[in-house]
């Protein structure tokens, strides 16, 4: 036996098993209400009320997915697909609404500093104007975090080969 076979036959007993335990829980649900119904002496059939609530459940359901309670920008779901928490503005605390961080600024709302550079991604589009996916904005080999001029083009450094000099 191939083993590939070994491993189809080994799904097919899973599954198996899988449906046999369903049809057992299936059989204990039925065998309850069965006894409730023979108990009790009466039958249960959803009324138009017991449907309205189960669709006002469900609408509910919807709307609080699709709520923004900490208003970010983001959904309730799709803070939950992100990781980001639905109920802070800021998840990870540096500066921009996670909103913000997933739909415009290409940042990361779990991480304070997407690109690594020391600098978080908020004070590195709200006070130095620096790239905060790119670690060396200016490209003069100085990080963002240690280059006194960050966001200088040309770069202020000679040795760098600068366009002009200070």
């Amino acid at each position: 036996m191939s083993a590939s076979s070994a491993q189809q036959a080994q799904t097919l007993r899973c599954l198996l098993i899988a449906v046999i335990l369903l049809l057992l829980l299936f059989g204990v649900v039925v065998g309850v209400a069965i006894s409730l119904v023979l108990a009790n002496n009466y039958i249960f059939i959803p009324t138009q009320t017991a449907v309205a609530r189960a669709t006002q459940a469900a609408g509910a359901a919807t709307q609080q997915a699709q709520a923004d309670n900490d208003a970010d920008g983001l959904s309730n779901s799709e803070e939950v697909s992100l990781g980001t928490d639905p109920n802070r503005a800021d998840t990870d605390e540096d500066g921009l609404r996670d909103g913000q961080e997933a739909r415009s600024a290409g940042t990361n709302p779990l991480n304070r500093d997407t690109d690594g550079d020391t600098l978080t991604d908020g004070q590195e589009i709200n006070q130095t104007q620096t790239s905060p996916t790119d670690p060396d904005t200016d490209g003069d080999g100085i990080s963002d975090g240690l280059d006194l001029a960050p966001a200088a083009t040309p770069s202020p450094f000679p040795e760098r080969g600068a366009l002009w000099s200070v």
